[in-house]
């Protein structure tokens, strides 16, 4: 079914006067209120052997956060805590990407993603002055080699908070690697880890330089911001095209052409860019991913040629979005404060899919 320019307008004006029915941050914090954990009461939330224990340390590796601030909120992966006096940072963290966040203090969420080896200690220092972690490890080599020892000698032990490895981060994340990372502007230091993340995005003409995202701000160091495909410029680069008057729905059409320009056809590398909108926007409190990961769900859900075209990308939304909206709190869709919100209409049109695609897809993380 092709779509006349006249109704792609209204298509896409009616999908952006949809209410939203609830911010991103007031969504973030209900979503969180269900894992954020007091400090104190951490280790009576972790339960393991010690057998257990000791085969995580071996093959985990360990995050030593230096003199962060008592009752200021951290964040590892899915969960959250306030931070007391004896907090020290993470460890058991199983190797593979993760994302560190923190409260910084002046009014937004900051983090970084995590390159997690065997063996590898990250070292970061607060610092006072700044309200933020010093830039790069905010010591000279030898301190750092000494602390990084400390780790190993379990000197920080009781300050260092076992990861979790039942709170749905490897399936939240299933799609997100290096690759996907480097496509949104991010690179790795020696350390494993990326640039410092804010949710605030650059002005227009940086979206518009190579991608640029260097902010110059009062943060230590170059801070960035995640940019992800501009939608608005896909749908512009279709209505002008004479060769894409194919018969299919417009939605579709949409998808198509954001995997084909900015993931050279990998379908997993599209997810993942959906995944890291969601991790964003939940994590950072990011207005920009919201916004991307809100018109994802809403084109996914409208396309009616997709499921036929591609069973498999169909599918594995669908089971990314489901894993997402099950970490929302349990009232979310019957809250009489949530449930008008723009999900409702997408859910229900996915939910009417999900059988159809069982029978044609296979989940694939490759």
């Amino acid at each position: 079914m092709s779509m006349s320019m006249d109704e792609r307008s209204s298509y896409h004006d009616d999908f952006n006067s949809t209410d939203v029915g609830l911010n991103a941050s007031d969504f973030r914090a209900r979503m969180f209120e269900q894992c954020r954990i007091p400090w104190g009461k951490l280790q009576n939330n972790i339960n393991m052997s010690n057998d257990q224990a000791l085969v995580r340390i071996r093959e985990g590796a360990s995050i030593l956060l230096l003199n962060f601030p008592n009752e200021r909120e951290v964040g590892f992966d899915m969960m959250a805590w306030v931070a007391g006096p004896i907090f020290k940072g993470f460890k058991m963290i199983p190797p593979g990407l993760h994302f560190l966040y923190w409260d910084g203090g002046h009014g937004m969420m900051e983090g970084i993603w995590y390159k997690a080896v065997k063996g590898r200690v990250l070292v970061r220092q607060w610092d006072k002055e700044l309200e933020d972690f010093a830039p790069g490890c905010g010591m000279d080599e030898e301190s750092r080699l000494r602390f990084e020892e400390g780790v190993r000698k379990f000197d920080f032990d009781r300050g260092l908070a076992p990861s979790s490895d039942d709170d749905g981060w490897r399936d939240m994340t299933a799609f997100v690697d290096e690759h996907v990372l480097v496509s949104a502007g991010l690179s790795f230091d020696r350390h494993g880890m990326t640039e410092h993340l804010i949710p605030g995005d650059p002005d227009e003409e940086s979206k518009r330089d190579d991608r640029s995202r260097e902010l110059v701000a009062h943060f230590p160091g170059p801070a960035r911001t995640v940019l992800f495909t501009q939608l608005d410029r896909v749908q512009l680069s279709l209505g002008q095209s004479k060769t894409r008057l194919l018969n299919v729905d417009w939605a579709t059409l949409v998808i198509e052409e954001i995997l084909l320009q900015s993931h050279s056809g990998n379908q997993s590398r599209l997810l993942g860019e959906f995944q890291l909108s969601y991790i964003t926007f939940l994590l950072l409190n990011s207005l920009s991913a919201f916004e991307f990961w809100k018109e994802m769900v809403f084109h996914f859900s409208s396309s009616q040629d997709l499921i036929l075209r591609r069973p498999g990308l169909f599918h594995n939304f669908l089971t990314s979005l489901r894993i997402q909206l099950s970490h929302a709190p349990k009232d979310f869709f019957t809250d009489e404060m949530t449930s008008d919100n723009f999900l409702k209409a997408p859910r229900g049109g996915a939910e009417c899919c999900q059988d159809s695609t069982s029978e044609h897809a296979t989940v694939s993380y490759g």
